[in-house]
């Protein structure tokens, strides 16, 4: 169902606003409500923190070159999976429907979109930079929180590519020749 779909405008925790490339349509999904609220942004990196700690006292009488490569191959399709499960969960898909704008407020969006997009942009590339480290740390020192946290920056990554960055441009382009009129 996604992959026809491009994101163009987020609001904040509310909706997401989609085009199907396909069908020249605009959807309107909401998001799911937030697990756990506020207090889950300061416990999840403790937690993260603690458990890999606790695996990495694990780890560490069995760790070696191969290993590590071992893990780092497993996390790759894993990382993969938690991505897509993350994404697809996160909007309350219905395409019944569809969601009509005039001309002006596509523009309008399509504006705020672009800045939303040089954003996520910055954070995945932040993100690239948290993944090599963490990889690096994981080989280099054999510290088994190295590969969690670039775990967590590869999973960034996927989500970022989830999103058809390209295909966003490329839409972004059409709203501003005036080829999408809805």
């Amino acid at each position: 169902m996604f992959g026809k779909l491009v994101p163009v405008y987020r609001e904040k925790e509310s909706f997401t606003l989609f085009y199907d490339t396909d069908k020249k349509q605009l959807y309107r999904f909401p998001h799911r409500g937030k697990i756990g609220g506020f207090s889950w942004f300061y416990l999840l990196p403790l937690l993260v923190l603690y458990v890999s700690s606790f695996l990495n006292d694990l780890y560490q009488p069995y760790g070696s070159l191969v290993l590590n490569l071992v893990c780092s191959i497993i996390l790759l399709p894993i990382g993969y999976s938690i991505a897509r499960v993350f994404y697809k969960g996160y909007y309350i898909q219905n395409k019944n429907c569809g969601y009509y704008l005039d001309q002006e407020n596509l523009l309008n969006y399509e504006e705020q979109g672009k800045k939303q997009f040089v954003r996520e942009c910055i954070g995945t590339l932040c993100s690239i930079v948290v993944m090599i480290i963490g990889f690096v740390v994981f080989f280099v020192f054999n510290q088994l929180q190295g590969l969690i946290i670039g775990g967590i920056g590869y999973i960034v990554v996927w989500i970022f590519l989830l999103m058809n960055p390209y295909s966003r441009l490329q839409l972004y382009k059409k709203i501003q020749r005036g080829e999408i009129k809805l």
